[in-house]
């Protein structure tokens, strides 16, 4: 198996950070990073054994927001004593921040404002109803708020019969109006489960379940679509001419590069990523932006690009082709 080393691009050396909850990249390509310095309270078992998420604890939590700057993460703002379990942080094109929980009950006719937006005091300044099985957010070049949602947000739980993420994927404003619903064009089904999102500029590239396409998607309107020979990846990237995607089904650590510039796109290249030290990176957490994956192991985050692997595939050795003709 092809290795490829990388070095860490950022580390978290505060002590103090507490609990990791949140791990994203902003649509400039910064990395954040939300703790909470209380003990965590995002799950209940009932009697069963079974465990389901909760969007409120029983205390309010306190947040610390981290952004990389220089190779560290450098304390930005802190939010206390916030009732809601965050899971998802982007910056706004005004200077605030939306943090996002997951999940959003309904009950009575009336839904839990999950979406919250600070200003840089910490302070929340404005909430709305983003809905339920949030699967990730990427606030747009254009200030645009895209979401998706996995299964639970698409055919509903939580007290949802009409649940808001029930199009796979949905634009909204810094108000909280709702500007679009996916809708799959000719050719294509219609999302069960989002499972990984990419905002790059002002393109929203989607890859979802159950045939797993991958979606380019520009002002609204499906620009291209391509038939993916990989199965279950939970993170990617993309470039003008090939894509890279890490995991699938049963290889969560490995990564493939995929040619779009055919028809039919093509594998080009498998392989395994590695620290300076020879040790493979098990990535905790995975975010895509752009032409970037970014990788979370531990405290450190890792930046793999589609250029640099298309050079390491370049810089290959070629295999020798056989001749035609006479002796």
């Amino acid at each position: 198996m092809l290795t490829i080393t990388l070095n860490p691009v950022a580390a978290l050396a505060d002590p103090d950070a507490g609990n990791l909850v949140a791990f994203d990249v902003s649509f400039d390509e910064r990395i954040y990073l939300v703790t909470a310095t209380k003990p965590l309270d995002y799950q209940t078992p009932n009697d069963g054994g079974a465990i389901f998420p909760k969007t409120q604890g029983e205390t309010p939590q306190n947040y610390r927001v981290y952004r990389e700057e220089d190779g560290q993460f450098r304390l930005l703002l802190t939010i206390e004593h916030d009732p809601f379990n965050f899971h998802h942080i982007q910056p706004l094109k005004d200077g605030r921040f939306l943090l996002v929980c997951a999940r959003s009950r309904y009950r009575d006719g009336d839904s839990e404002a999950n979406a919250r937006i600070f200003d840089s005091n910490g302070e929340c300044v404005s909430s709305f109803t983003i809905g339920d099985g949030v699967q990730d957010v990427g606030v747009a070049s254009d200030g645009r708020i895209w979401a998706s949602y996995f299964d639970e947000g698409v055919f509903g739980n939580f007290g949802w019969d009409q649940p808001l993420g029930r199009s796979g994927l949905v634009a909204w404003n810094s108000r909280g109006s709702q500007i679009f619903e996916y809708s799959p064009v000719n050719g294509l089904d219609r999302i069960c489960d989002c499972y990984a999102m990419n905002v790059s500029g002002e393109d929203v590239w989607i890859y979802y379940y159950t045939d797993f396409p991958l979606v380019q998607i520009r002002n609204f309107r499906t620009l291209n679509h391509w038939d993916m020979p990989i199965s279950g990846s939970d993170g990617f990237a993309v470039s003008d001419s090939a894509a890279l995607f890490r995991g699938g089904y049963n290889q969560r650590d490995r990564y493939h590069l995929i040619s779009l510039s055919n028809p039919e796109p093509k594998i080009v290249l498998t392989f395994e990523l590695r620290d300076a030290r020879g040790r493979r990176i098990e990535a905790d957490r995975v975010a895509g932006r752009g032409e970037s994956i970014f990788l979370l192991r531990d405290a450190e985050v890792f930046q793999l690009t589609v250029q640099a692997v298309t050079e390491e595939t370049a810089a290959l050795p070629r295999r020798p082709t056989a001749r035609s003709g006479g002796r």
